[in-house]
């Protein structure tokens, strides 16, 4: 196990995700998906690629927590998904441990998992994941001044050499 430096709360209902220095079992992951494509040419060396946009990032994370009983573990579990907002469009909140923040916005929580797990006590395991349509630094305390030009900048320049780049 390892402890989490990150909290993440679903902004509309409160729900806090994960918070600073619970157990995990792996940290926070977040992968940028988006669509490509390939174009074939005759007697070309190589082909040709194309970003086709599209672009949305895939976040999943976990938490283990302790209960007194597995009946209470899973009393817990039940109630819990009764009140979380699945399937609906809102924002995650990212806070980083003494550093940046960030919204991921048009956010869909998708399929939590809750398992019991078999060692001392009786732990929860609690697996969320979901799709969000775009990131907005909120704080970017500890990325420092040339973290934030450097992605400025390379922002401005993917949209200014892309004509059919459409913003979110």
């Amino acid at each position: 196990m390892i402890i989490s430096r990150h909290r993440i709360t679903l902004e509309a209902s409160g729900h806090v995700l994960l918070d600073y220095g619970e157990e995990i079992e792996r940290d926070v992951e977040i992968i940028p998906e988006g669509l490509s494509a390939a174009g074939n040419y005759a007697f070309a060396a190589e082909a040709s690629l194309f970003g086709q946009g599209n672009l949305s990032f895939q976040i999943s994370w976990n938490r283990v927590k302790q209960y007194a009983s597995h009946v209470e573990a899973d009393g817990w579990k039940l109630a819990f998904l009764k009140t979380l907002p699945l399937y609906q469009e809102m924002t995650l909140l990212v806070e980083i441990e003494g550093g940046a923040s960030f919204r991921f916005q048009e956010f869909v929580l998708q399929e939590p998992r809750f398992s019991n797990l078999v060692y001392d006590g009786f732990p929860l395991r609690e697996e969320y994941s979901g799709l969000a349509a775009q990131i907005v630094i909120v704080d970017n305390a500890g990325l420092g001044g040339g973290t934030m030009s450097a992605i400025t900048e390379t922002h401005a320049s993917i949209t200014a050499n892309h004509t059919n780049y459409v913003p979110l």
